[in-house]
């Protein structure tokens, strides 16, 4: 092959890197209303942002993509989005449906935007830690995790308890009805009063009126979790990957009922716990922390094989995963 032949083959190879990444932009936007650069540096991993705007500049140039510029916070930032060429070729020759048609006066308002530049922030965190992100309007996006699926609810502000009883019952139904997407919701809140407040309301409901039907949702309470954005992106960010984190919320009694077993059969309670699940191989219980209400918040550390483990014995019950787990002195919050 001569030098000519190699220098040509480098360029297809170029090319056609270039075409992919330009693609994986034009893929994500179809999902967005509107990125910057730096939220693309992190999502993707490019390696300078120097490469990213010439990728940008080409898709404005051939008119799939364009921008507008706001500087609220402090400094001019460009927020590229779809043109409605970029949103047809989306469609038609990447086989992505655009959630948005063209954006609308209130997507460029601050309140939008930062919620935007927030759930990107979640999402590049979520793609590092192994997450699959959809995005669906309720909730803002579900990350599918080998495990399941954990819905994300970003809350810039606290919306009328009439609402989130409606957002409640929303996912309450889906879960009676085992939708398989979602396994748990997480609200991410900007501090720890807001957090408190809104999980203290979300574990007062103690009935709901769901397809006509007077229905205890005290079940499905245990699988909401509530957390300031600063301990969301240091969960993500420790996330382990090799394996997988269980949170479990138990109530006071029970993490002391617990530790009585424990004791009485003279052993650890990560011990205990691993003998009650049936597994050779230690179950690591983190420190438990507080969480709101009378209860504590324990994290699990098992291998993806103790966890396939537990999806095996729910299968071989002809059951889901929570009920086998509510036959056992553990309830899995996943």
């Amino acid at each position: 092959m001569s030098i000519a032949d190699y220098g040509s083959l480098s360029n297809q190879k170029r090319l056609e890197q270039r075409q992919f990444n330009q693609h994986k932009i034009l893929s994500f936007l179809a999902q967005e209303r509107s990125v910057t650069i730096d939220s693309l540096s992190r999502l993707f991993d490019f390696s300078a942002n120097q490469k990213i705007y010439l990728l940008l500049k080409n898709l404005i140039n051939n008119e799939l993509v364009t921008y507008f510029e706001d500087g609220f916070l402090g400094r001019t930032k460009r927020f590229y989005h779809l043109t409605a060429q970029g949103q047809a070729f989306a469609e038609q020759e990447l086989g992505i449906t655009p959630r948005f048609n063209g954006l609308s006066r209130r997507a460029h308002a601050p309140s939008a935007l930062l919620h935007t530049l927030e759930m990107q922030n979640y999402t590049a965190l979520l793609m590092k830690a192994g997450a699959k992100v959809r995005y669906l309007h309720l909730p803002d996006k579900i990350m599918d995790y080998w495990y399941g699926g954990t819905a994300a609810e970003v809350e810039r502000t606290f919306k009328s308890q009439k609402r989130y009883r409606d957002i409640f019952r929303n996912y309450c139904l889906r879960m009676r009805r085992n939708d398989p997407i979602i396994n748990t919701v997480m609200y991410i809140l900007p501090d720890s009063a807001m957090r408190d407040k809104a999980a203290a309301l979300f574990y007062s409901f103690d009935e709901l009126m769901i397809e006509g039907i007077l229905t205890d949702v005290r079940t499905y309470t245990g699988r909401f979790l509530f957390a300031t954005r600063a301990e969301y992106e240091a969960y993500l960010t420790a996330f382990p990957q090799s394996g997988v984190r269980v949170e479990m919320k138990l109530p006071n009694e029970v993490w002391q009922r617990w530790q009585r077993h424990a004791a009485q059969a003279q052993l650890t309670p990560e011990a205990w716990l691993t003998g009650i699940l049936n597994r050779e191989v230690p179950v690591v219980i983190n420190e438990p922390m507080p969480y709101s209400g009378d209860g504590v918040l324990i994290n699990l550390t098992p291998t993806k094989d103790d966890y396939k483990f537990w999806l095996a014995n729910a299968d071989a019950c002809h059951t889901s995963l929570s009920a086998w787990c509510a036959g056992k002195p553990v309830h899995l919050n996943l």
